[in-house]
Parts: structure tokens; C-alpha cells; sequence
């Protein structure tokens, strides 16, 4: 099967031997992604709200790249600071995937990667929605 790599095009990716996004077959993983822009720096200090979007706005930019969509996320996972952020993010994820109703989890951590990162989200995709009905 062919496999396909997405770069951030950020140095630390690099530095640490991950890829955004990784394609095989029809299958899609998106690493965790966090609430930066493309050069890297915080989106949003301190609304957990808008980190969230802009988390799920780097994952659509991802899965776009190698030919998925948000519509095709079978599974996602949220990576919070504090439970009050945790309900947040919940809510925001809510409003996104409420017709394609992926897996997911939502999990508090003491930290993320980056200071003033409040959430983190990390999904798994398919190509094609309708091909897995």
C-alpha cells in the first residue's frame, strides 16, 4: 500500500521524527495537533473555545491534503489542561461532529507540548465515508 506523509512544515516536527498527517490505504492518522498557527505560535491565549476550533481547523487542513475531510473522522481524541477545559472542548466538539458522530475521548493532563496550549486534538480518518456503510 502506498503511504503518504503531510508536513507541518515546522522545524520541530522535524526535529522530533513525526509527520502531521500519515495516510495509508484509505486510512488517515492526524497527529495531535495543537492551537498554533503555520509559524508555529499560540492561537487564542487563554479561550479554550477558540483553541479548540482552530485544532480542528489545522485537522481539516490535514486530512484535506491527502484527500479526506472532517466528514470522514471515525475517531478523535482531546487532550485538556483541566476539567472545566475538558467541558469546553466537549462542547465545541459537539457542535462539529454532530452528524458524523466519531468515537472519541476526551483526557486531562497535567501539560501539553506548549506553554499557553489549553487542548490538543488528535483523530483517525477514512477516505471515504459512504465506501464504509
Amino acid at each position: 500500500m502506498q503511504r503518504t506523509n503531510v508536513s507541518s512544515g515546522l522545524d520541530q516536527d522535524t526535529a522530533v521524527g513525526i509527520s502531521r498527517a500519515v495516510r495509508v490505504g484509505d486510512t488517515v492518522r492526524v497527529s495531535a495537533l495543537g492551537p498554533v498557527d503555520e509559524k508555529g505560535n499560540l492561537i487564542a491565549e487563554g479561550d479554550i473555545a477558540r483553541q479548540t476550533i482552530a485544532c480542528f481547523e489545522q485537522v481539516g487542513g490535514a486530512l484535506n491534503a491527502v484527500g479526506a475531510s472532517l466528514g470522514g473522522i471515525i475517531q478523535t481524541r482531546v487532550y485538556t489542561t483541566s476539567l472545566e477545559n475538558s467541558k469546553k472542548a466537549a462542547e465545541i466538539h459537539g457542535q462539529i461532529f454532530k452528524v458524523v458522530l466519531p468515537t472519541g475521548s476526551f483526557h486531562i493532563v497535567p501539560a501539553l507540548p506548549q506553554e499557553g496550549w489549553l487542548v490538543q486534538v488528535e483523530v483517525e480518518a477514512i477516505l471515504d465515508p459512504k465506501k464504509a456503510a
